[in-house]
């Protein structure tokens, strides 16, 4: 090789160094911008354990939902909790039960006349005024009733400030935080509603796109503790938090695995629960889909897998837990969390769930929690109810 030659090897050489240096920068930079100032959480890399390893439950119980003839539940779509009353929307119906789990009644009927709705998206509780209110999309109204089920009133909006609405809390005087359904190229996430004047506010979309089918980026992308609504994106692993400004980072799960860009974002033109697996089958991060919050821990329902994040807000740190149980039961395992009541995980429990994980519980357990479980199953009908189950941990 000549020296001109030599010399010219050495300029592309050194182009190309500064090339991939000024890539690194510019990597480094955005993802310090990212998470700059946000609190971080740690675990989510290790190794994953077996469902309930570890979780120290402080008081656990089990509550049958009566069955009746007007009380069947098929699923349960949401559930809402009061000192007096258990409030549970499945498929189009929303029911109530008291504390114990007696069937208390049922609120409206499907039809057109004032209290009635041709469809029963969601619902939210006033516990001041100790009102339940139903939202029907079709009709673009709010019903309200009493707790004890009296009709009160209902509200008209114009337009179709509820399209595709999936669910929603109650944040500020008079406003609503919605999240709605992704459906072909209607790609928005997250509205404000003022309910007096009707006016609805863009939070934020997304670019996936769906064929033909609504989905929902999860089926509890929100969660209420306190004062404050912390919010889910898809394939995203930052927690949000809504405030008067908006939906803005709250805090990052730190994670090796590799997030989807907002080019791949826009390519998902199919976007279904199927995209969230696969995703995760080829080892990227698949995101969170269900939020739930407690004074001490904060619970994330992967995408894509069978699997929960459970964060001990005061360490900073969480660990992974597989859902699916071992054959030999030998800890308590969590079971589909949807919600928090003081300061309890609610989970729901199908009744074969119930017998699956029973059967798995060795019949000489010591553990006291297990045995109570077990005990609780032989001796429900076959026929019954989801039951709900109740977690206080340490």
């Amino acid at each position: 090789m000549g020296t001109e030659q030599f010399l010219l090897f050495i300029q592309i050489a050194m182009k190309i160094i500064i090339f991939f240096v000024l890539v690194g920068l510019c990597w480094a930079c955005s993802k310090q911008s990212r998470y700059e100032n946000l609190p971080k959480i740690e675990g989510y890399d290790s190794l994953i354990l077996s469902n309930g390893k570890n979780i120290q439950v402080d008081s656990f119980f089990i509550l049958p939902l009566e069955l009746t003839s007007e009380s069947a539940i098929t699923s349960i779509a949401k559930i809402e909790i009061v000192d007096t009353f258990i409030f549970i929307h499945s498929e189009n119906s929303l029911l109530r039960f008291y504390k114990d789990g007696r069937f208390a009644g049922i609120y409206g009927v499907v039809g057109r006349a004032p209290g009635e709705y041709l469809r029963l998206n969601t619902f939210f509780i006033d516990r001041h005024q100790e009102t339940v209110n139903l939202i029907d999309e079709f009709l673009s109204k709010i019903i309200t009733y009493t707790f004890t089920g009296e009709y009160l009133r209902e509200k008209h909006y114009a337009g179709r400030n509820f399209y595709m609405l999936h669910g929603l809390c109650p944040v500020g005087e008079n406003q609503l935080l919605c999240d709605h359904y992704v459906c072909n190229d209607f790609n928005t996430l997250y509205t404000l509603l003022n309910m007096e004047t009707g006016e609805k506010t863009v939070l934020s979309q997304t670019a996936l796109q769906t064929k033909k089918v609504a989905v929902p980026i999860g089926k509890v992308p929100m969660a209420e503790y306190g004062d404050t609504v912390k919010v889910l994106l898809p394939f995203d692993n930052r927690i949000y938090v809504y405030d008067s400004l908006g939906i803005k980072p709250y805090k990052w799960v730190e994670t090796e695995k590799k997030l989807l860009s907002s080019g791949q974002m826009r390519k998902i033109n199919d976007f279904s629960v199927m995209s969230y697996f696969d995703i995760d089958q080829r080892g990227d991060f698949a995101g969170f889909k269900d939020i739930c919050e407690s004074d001490r821990y904060m619970l994330l329902n992967e995408a894509g897998c069978n699997r929960y994040f459970l964060v001990d807000k005061i360490s900073a740190h969480g660990i992974r837990y597989d859902y699916d149980v071992d054959d030999a039961l030998n800890v308590l395992p969590l079971v589909g969390i949807q919600t928090v009541w003081r300061d309890f995980f609610v989970g729901v429990l199908p009744r074969y769930s119930l017998k699956d994980i029973a059967d798995k519980i060795p019949a000489n357990t010591t553990d006291r929690n297990l045995y109570q479980l077990k005990k609780f199953e032989g001796e429900l009908p076959e026929d019954a109810n989801p039951c709900l189950v109740f977690y206080k941990l340490n």
